[in-house]
């Protein structure tokens, strides 16, 4: 008896604390008016298959979907911040070198919903995501970070050239740390196994 006891206790905390996380992740707009909120459970999937038809639409710069999925997004209950995150690390990963100014106002989008928050919050993500559609597109920077990554995944941290090195000690120096170094260097400045190594597509 006192095992049951502990075995339903224990299903009825899991349970709970489930209901917490849920209702934290698919938080209502109750407070704001807003009546519609993210079923339970079995609905999980479509809200995160919106956030990824969402992302795919501005990637693709459709406007009228990004808006769309936008909108089901805003009137499903989802918490402002999440979108504006979203949005956030969208501008620099799909938009880049492209258009700068995209994280600029992906930022500002988000400050604004940390400001006012819902109903009106939802004008200032329309105006940023009917931007960041519109801009124009480039990964390079991402692709780039990837790249380098799976180089430091399989390398390892490679020895820094000497003349790349800090050189704040006499011993240091006369070990070269630092020696031959100049400001604006020509050279390849990545460590001898990768030297010619291109990650930034279209870099001089």
């Amino acid at each position: 008896m006192v095992a049951i006891w502990i075995r339903l206790n224990s299903t009825k905390v899991i349970a709970h604390n489930w209901k917490i996380e849920a209702n934290s992740r698919f938080p209502t707009k109750q407070k704001s008016g807003l009546s519609q909120n993210y079923p339970q459970i079995q609905d999980i999937y479509s809200h995160y298959n919106t956030i990824s038809a969402f992302i795919k639409s501005m990637r693709a710069s459709n406007s009228d979907a990004s808006l769309y999925y936008l909108a089901r997004l805003v009137e499903s209950g989802e918490d402002p911040l999440f979108i504006a995150r979203r949005m956030v690390i969208f501008a620099s990963e799909d938009i880049g070198l492209a258009a700068p100014t995209a994280l600029v106002v992906a930022n500002a989008v988000f400050a604004a919903c940390q400001q006012i928050g819902y109903p009106e919050c939802a004008i200032n993500l329309a105006h940023g995501v009917a931007y960041l559609s519109r801009a124009a597109k480039d990964r390079s920077a991402y692709d780039a970070l990837r790249a380098a990554q799976a180089d430091v995944k399989q390398f390892g941290n490679l020895p820094i050239p000497l003349e790349l090195r800090n050189a704040p000690t006499k011993l240091m120096k006369k070990l070269n740390y630092g020696k031959g170094y100049e400001m604006y260097y020509e050279k390849s400045m990545l460590p001898d196994q990768l030297k010619g190594k291109k990650y930034l597509k279209g870099d001089i």
